[in-house]
């Protein structure tokens, strides 16, 4: 991969050093994310491994990527962003689709957001 790159981290375009590659200071990410991938068996499309879709990084590039750098939140547009909005949406949907569900059949579903009554008694009308 690095000779593919010409020796280039494809994050920030600097060189790498062969001391980098020594003391594991260079990473590999799929691009896109295999969990932005569609499922193919026991394998991705496009594969997985496949170099056409893998580039080398240095170790800070690919975690800034990755996670946004040092931020302890995940930054918009990241990684772990994307993949947490996904599973977040795809969440929704699945409530979305069982609340139509339910409709369709005439049941009807408590309501969580209703009103409760008051704690106190009544004031008795005269």
């Amino acid at each position: 991969m690095v000779l593919l790159q010409e020796g280039e981290c494809k994050e920030c375009g600097q060189k790498f050093w062969p001391s980098e590659a020594l003391k594991s200071q260079i990473q590999f990410d799929h691009r896109p994310p295999l969990s932005e991938r569609e499922p193919d068996g026991l394998d991705y499309t496009p594969k997985a491994n496949d170099p056409a879709y893998i580039e080398a990084l240095h170790k800070a590039c690919h975690a800034k990527r990755t996670y946004g750098g040092d931020a302890k939140a995940t930054t918009l547009g990241t990684d772990v962003h994307n993949r947490s909005r996904s599973k977040r949406l795809a969440r929704a949907h699945t409530t979305h689709v069982r609340n139509m569900d339910t409709k369709g059949t005439g049941q009807h579903q408590k309501n969580a957001g209703a009103i409760r009554s008051r704690p106190w008694e009544k004031a008795k009308q005269k």
